[in-house]
């Protein structure tokens, strides 16, 4: 299912990283690096609502409530996969996002008399969401073929063939 946000963000932030291993090495100034993996992108963003349009601020008021509840709804377990949905977030053309929501903070800045909150600013983090295959097929890793053939005569020795492709008979 799909639902819509009441307001356009004002802003968004993305952020990705990459895991990185430092190799210290005695008497050497500052460690050697050595990737290890990437870490999955995030898109944050606040989304506003506000009710006091349809209803206004008196009695009979509508909660804000019914638009934030569907996205606090994301990071909550689901009784089939035990687990919170995976979704997309998309924003015009040119940001699609899929994702799995890692967090929602919802601030209430608006009430009626009666205590029924009319406005919130609700704070939402999308980790990236890839399966094996997806990732595999963007990467495309190439790596140069490192295959050794060697034709066995009659005389060859390991060590002699270690030395002649190696120079380390070893």
């Amino acid at each position: 299912s799909s639902f819509d946000v009441q307001f356009n963000p004002t802003e968004y932030s993305l952020n990705k990283g990459a895991q990185i291993a430092e190799i210290g090495i005695p008497g050497i100034d500052s460690p050697i690096l050595q990737f290890i993996r990437g870490q999955n992108e995030k898109l944050t963003l606040d989304l506003f609502f506000d009710t006091t349009g349809e209803k206004g601020m008196g009695q009979g008021a509508r909660a804000v409530t019914d638009y934030t509840k569907q996205v606090y709804q994301l990071v909550k377990i689901q009784e089939k996969t035990h687990a919170p949905p995976r979704v997309e977030f998309i924003w015009g053309k040119n940001l699609k996002f899929k994702a799995v929501v890692e967090s929602v903070q919802q601030k209430f800045t608006l009430f009626n008399p009666e205590g029924v909150p009319l406005r919130a600013t609700v704070s939402v983090t999308f980790r990236e969401y890839k399966t094996l295959e997806e990732q595999l097929k963007e990467l495309n890793l190439q790596s140069p073929d490192h295959t050794k053939r060697w034709v066995v005569q009659q005389g060859d020795t390991l060590s002699r063939i270690a030395a002649a492709e190696y120079d380390d008979p070893a």
